[in-house]
């Protein structure tokens, strides 16, 4: 269905039309997924629209070129519905303020969403509110102790009670299709205590061929790629977020993962600062839940992969395992999804004495030795858009960040493979430490970033804050800073301190240790290295040759 012939169905429908055209223009013109829907219903929600940040930026930028109101990234994302958009821009952006906006509760409505999205992703979008954190945690936590008991007591009653006795010695890699996955199958494939596993990945295809596919092409994207790989990758066709075999195509398959997995690395999640946490429930939380089921029946190290976000506003920079929930109703969608399940992980470790272990990785950036990276990352577009302005502000009021912990990939997967290698498959690990931050408490700075543009030939100018924001705010829809024009056209990102560094003891520590355990040439530092010129000029490179 057309733009026009969707617009005409509309008003040609004996049903109200509540939503004006001018709005309705502007939501198929900048949502993809809205283009070929009939007709858009009032209460449907942003989030149900595929919404990402670059088409919500779009969105926010059309708004205020039609209707000459300034909606910011947080706004669009809180709107609980179309019709409460219509009504926030109708009033020149004043009504609602004081509520809607400052509203805490994650909130979903019953609308499904296009093509791509499973069915446990569309179930766990009904309805779903969240009033206390805690409770969301003991509400999942309920059924899947009493899931976890039974299956632990089976273990027993079979004599496999001891973990890392599920019988296997192969590995189970989750998210490996992504871009920290690659690199970290990278590395579980080439880290000497491995060479007699393989690595199972469980990937979203139609079969095991497909999926095999998808973990090539991705390691090549990233440079990462080598022929000898093929013997040792298992692919197969799934989705760790279904229940209850996590999609996958028969007992067969689950059952070959119960006799041969050992070892757990869980990075499968979707990475999204814009979806509210109804939407993430359950590719970030519900599979998380499976997997621990998994690691149950098999007897399984976890290594559960969450992120250094979920620290913001707590006060918390030690790498602990109790984090306050007092600022997460502050936070994105994602972040929530990750605390939650966070603590589905830690509570299996003192509930049910299973062996999981939590990494939470900052900000990652390129590989040091190729500068292979996620070209749609936030720091890389926003490094690429400044390129393409040539300008820069160091002023005291700048909209940029003036602190970047940026942390090489291939540092980050090598150190938590290390770390998870050290501490082995079984009981023997007498550690006590759970958590590990993979952080850089030696921040890169915005002066020295512009440094590395323009060794790569950048002509960069120093603009005050006032010019800067008046050139951000004139870029188009196809510029790469166009996800960030209404946050640094008015208002900004704050920058972090060394004093505000995440702790990264436990992983210090670890790596010291797997050195001397293991000595091998590739071992990684034991502190994570500073981000230099020459590494943002080898990102720069690799961009444009892709």
């Amino acid at each position: 269905m057309t733009e026009e012939t969707a617009i005409e169905a509309e008003e040609g429908s004996s049903a109200p039309q509540l939503l004006s055209a001018g709005l309705r223009r502007i939501l198929r013109d900048t949502l993809p997924s809205v283009s070929s829907m009939a007709v858009l219903e009032p209460s449907m929600a942003l989030a149900d629209l595929g919404a990402d940040s670059m088409a919500l930026a779009r969105l926010a930028a059309a708004i205020k070129e039609r209707f000459g109101v300034t909606v910011l990234l947080p706004q669009l994302v809180k709107m609980p519905s179309l019709l409460h958009l219509q009504i926030f821009i109708f009033s020149g952006g004043t009504a609602l303020l004081g509520g809607m906006l400052n509203e805490v509760k994650a909130t979903a409505t019953t609308t499904e969403t296009g093509e791509g999205e499973n069915e446990s992703e569309k179930s766990n979008k009904k309805a779903h509110v969240v009033t206390s954190w805690h409770a969301e945690v003991n509400s999942i936590w309920e059924p899947l102790e009493k899931s976890l008991q039974t299956i632990l007591g089976e273990r027993v009653g079979e004599g496999r009670e001891k973990e890392g006795e599920g019988g296997g010695e192969d590995i189970l890699l989750t998210g490996a299709s992504g871009f920290y996955g690659a690199f970290l199958l990278h590395e579980l494939l080439c880290h000497p205590a491995f060479q007699k596993s393989k690595v199972i990945c469980i990937v979203r295809a139609k079969s095991r061929e497909e999926a095999f596919k998808r973990l090539e092409d991705n390691l090549r994207h990233y440079l990462s790629w080598h022929e000898e790989f093929s013997a040792r990758i298992y692919a197969l066709a799934g989705d760790v977020a279904q229940e209850p075999a996590m999609g996958l195509s028969s007992e067969e398959d689950y059952s070959f993962l119960e006799k041969h997995v050992n070892l757990i690395v869980h990075n499968a999640a979707v990475v999204n600062s814009v979806l509210p946490y109804a939407s993430l429930r359950g590719s970030n939380v519900i599979a998380t839940c499976n997997i621990l089921r998994l690691a149950a029946r098999t007897g399984a190290v976890l290594h559960h992969v969450s992120t250094i976000g979920l620290l913001a506003g707590s006060g918390v920079q030690k790498e602990a395992e109790e984090v306050p929930s007092t600022a997460l109703s502050l936070l994105s969608g994602y972040a929530q999804s990750k605390w939650v399940a966070e603590r589905l992980v830690l509570r299996a470790v003192k509930k049910m004495g299973m062996p999981c272990y939590v990494y939470r990785p900052g900000t990652l950036s390129g590989d040091s030795r190729t500068g292979a990276c996620n070209a749609q990352d936030t720091v890389t577009r926003m490094l690429l858009g400044l390129a393409k302005e040539k300008i820069y502000c160091l002023d005291e009021d700048s909209p940029l960040p003036n602190t970047f912990p940026l942390i090489p990939t291939d540092w980050a997967a090598s150190a938590l493979v290390h770390i998870a290698a050290s501490l082995g498959g079984s009981s023997t690990s007498s550690t006590k430490e759970r958590v590990y931050h993979i952080v850089n408490r030696n921040p890169q700075t915005l002066e020295g970033l512009v440094e590395g543009l323009r060794a790569f030939g950048v002509d960069m100018r120093a603009v005050d804050a006032e010019e800067f924001r008046a050139r951000i705010a004139d870029v188009e829809a196809d510029h790469p800073l166009y996800v960030f024009k209404s946050v640094l056209s008015y208002g900004g990102y704050a920058s972090g301190s060394a004093k505000t560094m995440p702790d990264d003891t436990n992983t210090r520590s670890a790596l010291a240790q797997a050195s001397e355990m293991m000595p091998s040439r590739n071992q990684p530092k034991d502190s994570c290295p500073f981000f230099t010129t020459d590494m943002l000029v080898l990102m720069l490179r690799y961009c444009c040759a892709k």
